[in-house]
């Protein structure tokens, strides 16, 4: 572990460890957009945010032998759900990964739950004609509400182009004991890691709330732990949705010469970024 500050956790240690609400089980990012960058032919240091897991998992089956990969996350149920993933493929017989959620919580009765959806009830209604709300009864009000948050978002075979792929996943069995987990916030798990110890940093499509100064500065300082030439890449969210806030790779993107980046290649909403040499 060339240049890693503290002790990263492995599966087992995660396995008794953790467990919690969970919001990613899976990911809607085509992962062989992700692998096509990196070099498959040398060992590599790769560190990628958690979420569901199957971007570490789909990293280690890619890169050659000797390949570590740092998977991160704050919330430690995520961490969870790759160390169970990462025990599901264990098994010498499977044919097709998909562990989806109801599958892999009953494999672990009671450490991990679904993130409610947040509804919001609805107490008031617009009379658009007459510019004026209209306050619901109560019993009106408890029947009705909308959803605002998505909750758990399951796993999606389709994100994965080697779910049937017995190779591949022999090839990510064989890689497991390189698999290590941080709990960690993406501004400081810069701190985990010396300066140019790292060859990728996967980064999904973490949102930032700005681009205030601070956030550059922490977020510079993840890139100084990129080897010169090293890649960082992730995904952008839909530009048509105005009332977001903007994902990391998108602030990587426009500040890239604050950065020191260059953009590699951008295929759909996924991005790549090299560090000058």
């Amino acid at each position: 572990m060339v240049g890693v500050n503290k002790k990263p956790m492995k599966i087992k240690e995660v396995l008794d460890a953790y467990g919690g609400f969970v919001r990613y089980f899976g990911t809607t990012e085509l992962m062989q957009n992700m692998v096509a960058y990196v070099d498959p032919k040398k060992p590599l240091q790769i560190l990628a945010c958690c979420g569901g897991g199957d971007q570490s998992l789909t990293f280690l089956g890619h890169c050659q032998k000797g390949t570590e990969v740092y998977a991160f996350d704050l919330n430690p149920a995520q961490l969870f759900v790759l160390a169970c993933k990462a025990v599901y493929l264990e098994d010498t017989k499977l044919k097709v990964f998909d562990p989806t959620f109801d599958r892999i919580s009953r494999l672990h009765l009671g450490r991990i739950r679904k993130l409610p959806r947040n509804v919001q009830k609805i107490t008031k209604l617009v009379n658009l004609r007459g510019n004026k709300n209209i306050d619901l009864k109560e019993d009106f009000r408890e029947k009705f509400g909308f959803e605002i948050d998505s909750g758990l978002f399951d796993f999606k075979p389709q994100s994965l182009h080697w779910v049937k792929d017995r190779r591949f996943m022999a090839a990510i069995r064989k890689q497991l004991h390189h698999l290590n987990f941080i709990r960690e916030d993406v501004l400081y798990i810069s701190d985990w890691f010396a300066k140019g110890s790292l060859d990728v940093i996967y980064l999904s499509d973490i949102p930032l709330h700005n681009a205030i100064p601070y956030y550059l500065e922490r977020l510079n300082t993840l890139i100084l732990r990129l080897k010169p030439g090293g890649l960082v890449m992730g995904n952008t969210e839909d530009l048509n949705e105005l009332d977001r806030n903007p994902t990391i790779m998108e602030i990587l993107l426009n500040y890239q010469d604050l950065f020191g980046l260059k953009l590699v290649g951008q295929r759909k909403k996924s991005l790549c970024l090299r560090r000058n040499q």
